[in-house]
């Protein structure tokens, strides 16, 4: 009984209207536009990451190239162990002009084993001929895109349920009314 009297008075198809038209726009605006917001600050981000492996490569390139002709393999391992403090960065290779290791950073591993890595390759011309080879990874990037993505659904979600509780209290408001 008190169904249709909901239905007859008119509350309920009001209702009923009002959600097919609040929900789907909701959802479209409110996806797209967590969507571009985080294509913007991803994008963003890499450009940083990017920019951060290389100056801190630049400046490793530079104080290797300061060290003095006869200096050990231990002391050019210990510059290039500094590249290794940014999470973004796997692994360095300090190659003579032949391709074969000078040193390596991780000592001794070096970049054996590294799949899924960008490279950055940098020129050297003291105290040899050859080059610096950086390889970095973007996966703190992919962590913090995932994070990004979670909590925008977590909010999405909210928001959504905050969207019906007030659609049924304007229901109950309107239904006063009538």
């Amino acid at each position: 009984m008190s169904k249709t009297i909901a239905e007859t008075t008119g509350s309920f198809r009001l209702m009923r209207r009002f959600l097919v038209l609040l929900l789907p726009a909701f959802l479209i605006v409110s996806v797209l536009g967590l969507y571009s917001t985080q294509k913007f600050a991803v994008g963003d981000e890499r450009n940083s990451v990017v920019a951060r492996v290389g100056n801190i490569a630049a400046r490793t390139a530079s104080a290797i190239s300061k060290l003095p002709q006869n200096s050990t393999q231990a002391n050019q391992e210990s510059i290039l162990a500094l590249l290794l403090s940014d999470r973004a960065v796997s692994c360095v290779v300090l190659m003579d002009e032949n391709g074969k290791d000078v040193a390596t950073a991780p000592a001794r591993v070096g970049c054996k084993g590294v799949v899924k890595a960008e490279t950055l390759n940098i020129p050297m011309s003291k105290p040899l001929r050859g080059t610096l080879c950086v390889k970095y990874n973007l996966a703190e990037l992919q962590a913090r895109s995932d994070l990004f993505s979670v909590l925008s659904l977590i909010s999405l979600f909210i928001g959504l349920l905050a969207a019906l509780a007030r659609s049924c209290r304007f229901t109950v408001f309107i239904g006063i009314g009538v």
